[in-house]
């Protein structure tokens, strides 16, 4: 938990100092009795020579506190900090210790990396495959796609011909030649359907192996990294000994160790195999797609001309015959020319949308990895630390660890609205703490807040102190501050 706020601290110092009448006025407005009693009591004496940085000076060395202000305060680190991570997940390793000294940067825990990667990798081929989609609108068609288009042009402009020179129609060859283009559709269908069905089974199949090659490099990572820890063996960490009958570790030579970081270095292989191998098979599915679709829709056109022939057979030549040969070629023609991609703006736009998208869905997910691991944000002491392997992380509530960044002491103290015109920047004040008996420390005041603290009728300012030497000094002691000695 933080150091707590000095908040009202100013208040119960004319408490806790029992000479004092009053809190604003206790320590300078006392009685004639008093003051005589006082002086009796404690003559005030010259300030002895300076200490030597980092030592404490005797408590004999007094200031006339008839004309001092005194006040309580409290001994505040340079900075603290309560941390928690940024992402749920299962606490898998905590690497300090209460009372560990760490550096700026240094981890501190770190959660099982698994779910995180899967969302990595995840996220990822999200992106490969918007990147496809948006290819594929530019895409060129395939040979056999134009080839197929240029036939049914001729064949259009033939049967425009053969209209055009008004020639018996054979109808009987017309209807063969239309059953063998109705069979040659079926077959065109069957087979781009079962082309694509083997396609989506690729991508799953891929999948289904991406999966097992991130648990292989999941594990094979763990291993590696324990061996590098520890020079144990992870699938057997200790062994008995067999004249003490005690536990030891079970060290691995250096053969043992390369076959773990040949594990490591295959599994990584693996997984990058892997997720190459989805990418490809989500262009191939997407490919036999559309495959399917033109290819059923060039079988069609053939069927329809096919059927159009036998229909003509049973008509009489003339213009009609003429004029739906020509709309045959028209289509035909056209047919030809969508075979060239030309996208719409809006086509366009939608499909870098998704590919924006799934780039920001990745950019998330390897943030996540990264707040998985807990690290200090500065070089200081863990004071506290309540987590354990296992533990489910959280973003709100208990902080998991406490730190404290003690390397440079100071004190703020709060000093009633009555002394604080005799406290000035720069000014040199005394410090004692009921916990450190004999001691005395030195400081001058840095700061002083510009507004007051109101609590009831009390109205305070917070002021602090940069201390010479702090060495006994803890953060959160309590300590009196008296003003004085010049500036």
């Amino acid at each position: 938990m933080k150091l707590k706020s000095l908040a009202g601290i100013g208040i119960c110092a004319c408490i806790t100092l029992g000479s004092l009448t009053s809190c604003g006025l206790g320590l300078r407005q006392k009685t004639g009795a008093q003051a005589t009693a006082q002086a009796a009591v404690a003559t005030p004496t010259a300030l002895p020579t300076a200490a030597p940085l980092g030592t404490s000076i005797p408590l004999t060395s007094t200031i006339d506190l008839n004309n001092a202000p005194v006040a309580l305060g409290e001994v505040r680190p340079a900075q603290d900090a309560e941390l928690m991570f940024a992402v749920q997940g299962t606490v898998e390793q905590v690497l300090v210790e209460e009372g560990q000294q760490v550096k700026a940067g240094q981890e501190l825990a770190v959660l099982d990396l698994r779910p995180f990667d899967q969302s990595v990798a995840a996220a990822q081929a999200q992106v490969d495959q918007a990147k496809a989609k948006a290819a594929a609108l530019t895409s060129p068609p395939s040979a056999a796609q134009v080839s197929a288009a240029k036939a049914q042009v001729r064949q259009a402009e033939i049967a425009l011909r053969q209209a055009q020179s008004i020639e018996p129609a054979d109808l009987a060859a017309a209807q063969a030649q239309q059953a063998e283009a109705e069979a040659a559709l079926q077959t065109q269908k069957d087979t781009l359907s079962r082309q694509k069905t083997a396609a989506e089974a690729s991508v799953e199949k891929a999948a289904t192996s991406l999966q097992e090659a991130q648990a292989n490099y999941a594990s094979a990572k763990k291993n590696w990294d324990y061996v590098q820890e520890t020079g144990n063996d992870p699938a057997n960490p200790s062994v008995t000994d067999s004249k003490t009958g005690q536990k030891k570790a079970n060290k691995l030579n250096d053969v043992q160790q390369q076959q773990y970081y040949n594990a490591y270095v295959q599994a990584e292989a693996g997984l990058r195999q892997a997720e190459q191998a989805v990418q490809q098979a989500q262009v191939d599915a997407e490919q036999a797609r559309r495959n399917e679709a033109s290819g059923v829709q060039a079988a069609e056109q053939q069927a329809n001309q096919a059927r159009a022939g036998a229909q003509k057979a049973q008509l009489p030549s003339g213009a009609t015959t003429v004029s739906m040969a020509q709309a045959q070629l028209d289509q035909a023609k056209a047919s030809l020319a969508m075979l060239y991609p030309a996208p719409s703006e809006a086509d366009t736009a939608q499909a870098q949308a998704s590919i924006h998208q799934a780039e920001a869905q990745l950019a998330q997910a390897q943030l996540d990895r990264e707040n998985a691991t807990l690290r200090a944000p500065f070089a200081g002491v863990v004071d506290q630390v309540n987590v354990n392997p296992g533990d489910r992380s959280s973003t709100s509530g208990s902080a998991p660890f406490y730190m404290v960044d003690a390397g440079q002491l100071h004190v703020e103290a709060d000093v009633s609205d009555i002394d604080i015109g005799a406290v000035a920047v720069g000014q040199q004040v005394h410090v004692t703490s009921a916990s450190l008996i004999g001691k005395e420390y030195t400081g001058t005041v840095t700061t002083i807040a510009s507004s007051a603290q109101v609590a009831g009728e009390v109205r305070t300012y917070r002021v602090r102190i940069a201390l010479d030497a702090s060495a006994g000094l803890r953060a959160g002691m309590q300590v009196r501050v008296v003003f004085g000695g010049g500036e």
